[in-house]
């Protein structure tokens, strides 16, 4: 079978899982491979030493990140055919994937934070659908700012996992596949208490009027087409969201290991990153030093 005609099916079998963008750019990265393959290549042309030569190809003209983008497309195609049991090999296993630098979490500015807040105030005159959409997104955005959770865990939290009483919510199966609870911010609590009305304990927090659970794809397109309508004077993704809440932790004192744990890192590594970000420690830390010696 010639892998061309694979293509489309491939793109349909991920597009649920991933927003247009990214199936986009996974396509044009294994098209990529395949012309290299040439075009009477087949399932069998897809062998380590193959990915290997056009793996250093690219690494001649592209960036590390880059490459490691173009090398997990092509997995992500081979792993479709193991699943679709058109083949029973992973060769992506025998290939190393380069290592990109780590980038600086990008968190928003305090006046950032302060425009975000005030464009989501609820306008009146909304019809009842669009009223519906506008408080779930709402609430999604704040809950994110407040609690640092990451996109997926949004989607998946329920009503059965906040304990406005006890005013903290349990977050299931992060990063890691480990539970976490996160106390509940005051500026949420009302918000909150309005949303749970009617709301049966396996609904989710943010979901469809009738309870389901949005999908991943969906809350990208929250993002990529519900927020620039507010007219924000700069871009907004859902991840700098849980980098502000962490920046904001530690910038209001914060250790170490309370950052760890209220953002689900599983090494403090990665919570030091956030710490780069701050300075404020940095700062204090160098105001310290005597005026004179």
């Amino acid at each position: 079978m010639q892998l061309t005609t694979l293509l489309p099916l491939w793109r349909a079998g991920i597009a649920a899982d991933h927003t247009d963008r990214s199936v986009r750019s996974y396509a044009e990265h294994v098209e990529r491979f395949l012309r290299q393959l040439g075009a009477e290549a087949t399932i069998t042309s897809i062998t380590a030493p193959a990915i290997e030569t056009h793996k250093q190809r690219l690494s001649r003209s592209h960036a590390p990140r880059t490459v490691a983008l173009a090398l997990t497309a092509i997995r992500s195609f081979i792993r479709w055919q193991i699943a679709s049991e058109l083949r029973q090999d992973d060769p992506t296993l025998k290939v190393r994937f380069p290592k990109a630098p780590k980038p600086l979490p990008r968190a928003l500015s305090d006046d950032q934070v302060r425009e975000l807040l005030a464009a989501l105030i609820r306008p009146s005159g909304l019809l009842p659908a669009a009223d519906e959409q506008w408080r779930r997104n709402a609430l999604a955005i704040r809950l994110l700012l407040y609690t640092g959770m990451r996109i997926s865990e949004l989607g998946s939290l329920r009503w059965r996992d906040v304990d406005l009483a006890q005013r903290r919510l349990v977050v299931r199966g992060g990063k890691g596949e480990k539970d976490r609870t996160i106390p509940i911010h005051m500026s949420l609590l009302g918000e909150l208490r309005l949303a749970a009305v009617g709301r049966r304990p396996s609904d989710a927090v943010c979901g469809h009027a009738h309870g389901p659970a949005l999908s991943l794809k969906s809350w990208h397109h929250v993002f990529e087409r519900w927020v620039p309508a507010l007219g924000l004077s700069f871009h907004l993704t859902a991840h700098p969201l849980r980098h502000t809440f962490i920046t904001a932790l530690i910038d209001r004192g914060a250790n170490i290991f309370e950052a760890q744990e209220l953002a689900g890192h599983e090494s403090p590594e990665t919570t030091r990153l956030y710490y780069r970000l701050s300075g404020k420690h940095l700062r204090e830390a160098i105001d310290r030093l005597p005026a004179t010696w």
